[in-house]
């Protein structure tokens, strides 16, 4: 179970990793914020001076989505 955290790592190592070290009928359970998400960009956009320069440009995408679908079984 993760929250908030995935957006501050590489997804293409991330992604690939969680799914070779899951156990056999495992389950991830991430929260996380999406960069289509109207709420999640006005309070990104309302409050920059809360990220590092790298994490203002970087939340989780729908290419993001689609890249880890391909690891898990939803």
């Amino acid at each position: 179970m993760g929250h908030g955290m995935l957006h501050h790592l590489d997804s293409s190592y991330i992604f690939p990793e969680l799914r070779r070290i899951l156990v056999p009928g495992g389950r991830i359970l991430a929260i996380e914020s999406l960069d289509y998400n109207p709420f999640t960009k006005l309070y990104r956009h309302t409050t920059p001076s809360m990220r590092t320069d790298w994490e203002k440009n970087h939340v989780l995408s729908l290419f993001d989505v689609a890249f880890a679908k391909q690891f898990y079984d939803w």
